[in-house]
């Protein structure tokens, strides 16, 4: 009836052997139930003009067993019975608290969780009204860690509770039942937070490292590793893996997190004549932090950093061939016919060539395909100068061109560098 917080039940009584008649109560009782509230408020009056309409909880200074209002002076008085009740006010309020009402309202810490911290751990209580005897061995741990050191200050309804010395585990305080006075004794039952934090002070390992596929890897490709840890973590900046390529030193980088336990490491293939390594790659057993980190969640970091390596015996690493090497040309009529020898192969087979007549601005794939020597270059034009490269192919790439050489078409030969004249053409070699 009060509002939609609150219930007012009100009871009004009237004893007819007193002369009163229906209608007229001797006697009222009200109960006031708040939402959220373990208080019951209970009032009684003796009129019926005592504050019907406003409730007798209308007036209230929220103190127990005392007058507070004030009824008319016509007061009913029931004489024919055994009780009389008269007074100078006659309105009565008395607060009443509910049964195992006293209870832990909030209980939680800020403590981030899961944690690696050695130091005390920090949870706030608040109760449900103002307490006493709440003391050390009234908190008990209702997760899996040990040896907890429970430490409480605080009064009324506030409370700080302290706890050290945990061992590794799952810590959630909890109140012990029926361990602190209100108005009452409570809680009823034990009352656990609602915060649980994991103490985890063990460092993470890896727990095994994984090679790419076995093949050749050419440039631009990009093997990669799998490092599994043995539990979840974060990693921060660049680790990576040092392999030895050849003689070279390269480094298989942190590319990503595939889930919260396994990391990727990719190596990417660059082009270098220096990057070739044709009996299989080497892999360090340390991984580098390189200014980098890699931790769990609770902060440990990861301890040791070394590792059983994975095989990587075919783990090649080839390259493009080197330029093919021109022995001698002969121009003859409209074509001409280039001698040649296959450069360093870097571990990728040569699968054809390509010419240019151009100094290499556009390139002509031999057809058939044919990698022997000589290389006919034919449907040429008498008496036109054409600047001529060759080049290998192959499935690492095409190798650099040839040293270019100029040459017109007609029966000439041309060895090494030299130049020749005739009254039909130029050849020079570069």
């Amino acid at each position: 009836e009060n509002s939609n917080t609150q219930l007012r039940i009100r009871y009004e009584g009237y004893n007819s052997a007193g002369g009163t008649t229906p209608g007229s109560s001797n006697i009222i009782y009200e109960a006031l139930f708040t939402q959220n509230s373990s208080v019951i408020d209970i009032g009684i009056g003796v009129h019926a003009r005592c504050d019907q309409n406003a409730g007798l909880l209308g007036v209230t200074t929220g103190t127990d067993n005392v007058w507070e209002g004030t009824c008319p002076s016509s007061k009913a008085t029931y004489t024919s019975g055994s009780y009389t009740i008269t007074s100078a006010s006659n309105v009565k309020n008395t607060d009443y608290r509910i049964t195992g009402g006293l209870t832990p309202t909030s209980f939680t810490t800020s403590q981030a969780s899961p944690t690696n911290t050695n130091s005390a751990i920090s949870y706030s209580l608040t109760m449900s009204e103002s307490v006493t005897g709440m003391d050390n061995t009234d908190f008990e741990n209702a997760g899996t860690a040990t040896g907890c050191v429970f430490s409480v200050s605080g009064s009324g309804t506030s409370y700080t509770i302290s706890i050290s010395s945990c061992t590794e585990g799952t810590l959630q305080p909890r109140l012990k039942a029926n361990s602190v006075t209100g108005t009452s004794v409570g809680p009823a039952s034990a009352f656990a937070s609602s915060s649980t934090v994991v103490i985890d002070r063990t460092a993470p390992t890896i727990s095994s490292v994984t090679a790419p596929a076995n093949g050749s890897y050419k440039p631009t490709d990009t093997p990669t590793f799998t490092v599994a840890f043995s539990e979840s973590m974060t990693v921060t900046g660049t680790p990576r893996l040092t392999l030895t390529v050849g003689s070279s030193t390269r480094y298989a980088n942190f590319f990503a997190m595939t889930d919260s336990r396994t990391a990727t490491f990719r190596y990417t293939v660059g082009l270098s004549t220096q990057e070739v390594d044709l009996d299989g790659i080497s892999l360090s057993t340390t991984l580098d932090l390189n200014s980098g980190t890699i931790t769990d969640l609770a902060t440990n970091a990861l301890s040791p950093l070394t590792f059983t390596a994975p095989n990587t015996s075919a783990i090649n690493i080839v390259q493009p061939p080197a330029a093919p090497i021109i022995d001698t040309i002969t121009a003859t009529n409209v074509a001409i016919n280039i001698n040649f020898r296959a450069g360093i192969t870097y571990g990728s087979a040569i699968t054809n060539y390509q010419f240019s007549t151009n100094n290499g601005s556009s390139w002509t794939t031999r057809s058939p395909v044919d990698t022997s020597t000589p290389l006919t270059i034919s449907s040429l034009t008498n008496g036109t100068t054409y600047t001529v490269r060759l080049r290998a192919v192959s499935a690492a790439g095409n190798s650099d061109s040839s040293t270019a050489y100029t040459v017109i078409p007609n029966s000439i030969t041309i060895t090494g560098s030299s130049t020749v004249t005739t009254t039909y053409l130029t050849a020079t070699s570069s």
